[in-house]
Order: structure tokens, then sequence, then C-alpha cells
């Protein structure tokens, strides 16, 4: 048991220059496949093989590299100053607050959506503006 832990540990979290090596020409025979429409050919499934496990190992190191980055960004001098703010005690601390101030960001994201979806919809003469 023992034995296969650690060639699952081996397989899923190999070294960063392991998964480099195996992501780069991956990702990179995969453009050439599609850029010269080789579908069917060793490349194509050797290319899909690389990128699906480069995808998977990524996703599985993921949770660990944010928790790293977001370390990180808590020692930054500059997340300190911010985080000492009122505004963001008040919107650390203040659940209503914390509501509103989402509600509002979220209201600005779907207007900002909708005027642009208006004016592609002018532009290109849809159909729905007739």
């Amino acid at each position: 048991m023992a034995c296969l832990k650690k060639l699952l540990y081996t397989l899923f979290v190999p070294p960063a220059w392991v998964l480099l090596l195996i992501a780069i020409p991956g990702f990179a025979a995969l453009i050439i496949v599609f850029a010269y429409g080789m579908k069917n050919t060793w490349l194509a499934y050797a290319s899909y093989a690389a990128t699906a496990y480069a995808t998977a190992v990524i996703c599985l190191r993921l949770p660990a590299m944010l928790r790293r980055i977001r370390i990180h960004l808590r020692d930054c001098p500059l997340a300190r100053r911010i985080s000492a703010s009122s505004w963001s005690m008040r919107y650390h601390e203040d659940m209503a607050y914390r509501a509103e101030v989402s509600l509002y960001a979220s209201l600005v994201i779907s207007l900002l959506y909708a005027i642009i979806k208006l004016i592609s919809g002018i532009l290109f003469h849809s159909i729905w503006l007739k």
C-alpha cells in the first residue's frame, strides 16, 4: 500500500521541471495539430494525452499554489496598509455592508455587459434590434 501511495504521489505531484517538460511541448504540439488540421495522427493523440495530464496535475496543485500566493500577499506591505483602512475593516466585519458592495459591483458588471451587448447588436445589425 505504501508503494502504491508513493507511486501515485510521484505520478500526480511531479517536480515543476517535469511538469514544464511535459506541458510546454504538449501545448505547442496541440497548437500545431489544430493549426494544420492533423486530427487523427499520433501527434494529436500524444498532445491530447500530454495536455490532459498537465492540466490535471495543475488542477491538483492549484489549491496549494493559491494558498502560497495568499500567504505572500498577506505579508505584502501594501496589503497590510489596505487591510488596516477603515473601509477594509468595515468590509470584513459588517456582513450587510459586504453584501451591499457585492451587489453594487455585480450591478455594474451586468450593466457593462448589457451595454457591450447592445453596442455589438447595433454594430452587427442584430435581428433583435429591428
